[in-house]
């Protein structure tokens, strides 16, 4: 904004000529860069302006743009990403920070993790959102090796599990969750009875989504769009999450929180509000240790950080078809996952 005169400068992204707007009735502010920090301000009723958003391709046609008179909703609706609404009585706008910028964004940053953790979150993080290029990678050649035996999951289509663009278009950052699934192990059973896994044994995904859930909403109500995912194939939970600085990948392929371990169920918010990642990622805590390695019943973890599906009773007990006679003594009186 250029103050002096009461006026509004605006650096076009289509021509890169500095247009002015002066400053009437209503202002509203958009963020259209694709870098933080971003921002220009628009006068509605400042017809130049508004074909300016309109060839950019950032509004519908001129024609069918909203007017200020027409209210801040109809205004939302048209432009997407309203952050700032302004009724300017003097023809100037009020000083403080431009939404989109650096200082705000921290502020967003810091109240969406401070949200997720009254929500009931145990631990919360920040992470861009660039594509897992590496975790691809290694979905495809686990995939070809026969790893995944006939899983789906991200691996049925690891280009999009591994793009969080894929489930929104323009995301910049992921807010993730991880909680504690409290359930303690089972003793041995009575033959007419089964175990079933510790995070299976109550909707603890369903309380992890409501949190994300509150986190999400907190991001739309300042203009930003949020989608939440958790444990529906849209995206590598376990990627995001080290990404975030929540935890480190154990030789058993979990993630691992330090000091805490890896019960836990994780997933993120998706938004393209351009959050600062709130840590760097967290060191391996395994070092020499491989206890994990030599417990698995059926010697599925093949390698460190890497399970052999076809080996895993977490999945045989999934699989269609029998149980293969070698692994049914292992598999014992487990009825879901392998705790």
């Amino acid at each position: 904004p250029d103050r002096s005169e009461g006026s509004l400068v605006v650096d076009c992204e289509t021509c890169s000529e500095r247009h002015t707007a002066t400053c009437d009735d209503c202002v509203v502010t958009f963020l259209l860069g694709r870098r933080p920090g971003e921002a220009v301000v628009i006068d509605l009723d400042e017809h130049r302006s508004l074909r300016i958003l309109a060839d950019a391709g950032l509004a519908h046609r001129y024609d069918t743009l909203p007017r200020a008179a027409e209210g801040h909703e109809a205004m939302q609706s048209a432009f997407g990403r309203v952050v700032r609404h302004e009724t300017c009585d003097d023809g100037t706008v009020e000083q403080g920070r431009e939404p989109g910028s650096n200082d705000a964004c921290d502020v967003l940053a810091d109240e969406v993790c401070a949200l997720g953790r009254r929500a009931g979150l145990d631990a919360v993080g920040i992470a861009d959102a660039s594509p897992f290029l590496a975790t691809r990678r290694h979905l495809e050649e686990r995939r070809s090796r026969g790893l995944a035996a006939d899983m789906q999951f991200t691996y049925r289509n690891p280009e999009r599990s591994t793009d969080p663009q894929r489930t929104l278009s323009g995301a910049r950052s992921l807010v993730v969750g991880a909680l504690h699934t409290p359930a303690p192990r089972l003793q041995s059973t009575a033959p007419s009875e089964a175990r079933v896994a510790a995070y299976a044994r109550d909707d603890h995904y369903g309380e992890l989504r409501a949190a994300l859930r509150e986190m999400a909403e907190l991001l739309v109500d300042q203009g930003w769009q949020a989608r939440v995912v958790a444990d529906d194939n849209a995206l590598v939970d376990r990627e995001a999450a080290v990404r975030a600085g929540i935890g480190w990948y154990g030789k058993n392929a979990n993630v691992l929180l330090p000091g805490r371990g890896s019960w836990f169920v994780l997933g993120s918010v998706v938004t393209d509000a351009p959050l600062p990642p709130s840590t760097e990622p967290v060191r391996d805590g395994c070092g020499t240790c491989d206890r994990c390695m030599s417990a698995c019943p059926t010697g599925a973890i093949v390698e460190p950080g890497v399970v052999d599906a076809r080996r895993c009773l977490a999945w045989l007990v999934q699989a269609p078809g029998s149980i293969p006679v070698e692994f049914r003594q292992a598999v014992g009186d487990r009825l879901y996952g392998c705790d």
